[in-house]
């Protein structure tokens, strides 16, 4: 196996684990009283030092506040990303 598809499978195994572990968080708002409208952001990027090796993010967001910064709007950041909604959320992650 050669580093990029090193590289590749990293990247696929980050976005599959924060879209996961994102869904899970969002389904949970799901029982909340308040019903509050949450945005996540999840994100793969290759690291400063060494571009062949990537990180994931997940972030958490109102979606108010997203909607203001433009979160989830088509962007120039670098690397993979996917938003999803917590009204998107409301049932079990599909297999």
């Amino acid at each position: 196996m050669d580093i990029e598809d090193m590289g590749r499978e990293s990247v696929s195994l980050l976005m599959r684990r924060g879209i996961s572990f994102a869904w899970d968080a969002l389904r949970e708002t799901g029982d909340l009283p308040w019903k509050p409208s949450l945005l996540a952001r999840v994100s793969v990027e290759p690291t400063l030092i060494d571009e062949s090796i990537y990180t994931g993010y997940v972030t958490f967001f109102s979606a108010r506040f997203a909607e203001r910064m433009g979160i989830g709007e088509a962007s120039a950041l670098q690397g993979f990303q996917v938003v999803l909604a917590s009204e998107d959320c409301l049932a079990p992650l599909p297999h």
